[in-house]
């Protein structure tokens, strides 16, 4: 009955400015890294194209906002089972890492993590 909007809209761009959003900061969880070796197998291949599918369409998303788009930066990883959290961890920190970074470079301060 419920599904998660990343289904419809992975970088909701156009619906929060039909929201009433001025500036929108895009916060990915994480990024493909391209300097990994290509993965094996049909279903990690078939991952890796969802993936290049879905940040094709969140660019264009990006592209088509009439307000200023502040995509944050995102951990690099390998291509993984989406239903494999044993990265979790390691993503949750180095995202941490790398958001209070940016924040921190815009004059913004991350709020600790206890």
């Amino acid at each position: 009955m419920l599904v998660d909007g990343g289904v419809s809209a992975d970088v909701a761009v156009l619906q929060a400015e039909a929201l009433g959003a001025g500036v929108t900061y895009v916060l990915p969880s994480a990024l493909y890294d391209a300097a990994q070796p290509p993965p094996r197998g049909p279903a990690p291949l078939a991952f890796l194209a969802l993936t290049h599918v879905r940040d094709t369409l969140a660019r264009s998303q990006v592209a088509a906002a009439r307000g200023p788009v502040h995509v944050l930066p995102a951990p690099a990883g390998r291509v993984t089972n989406p239903v494999d959290f044993r990265d979790t961890p390691k993503l949750i920190s180095d995202g941490y890492r790398l958001a209070a970074g940016w924040l921190a470079s815009h004059g913004w301060q991350a709020v600790p993590v206890s």
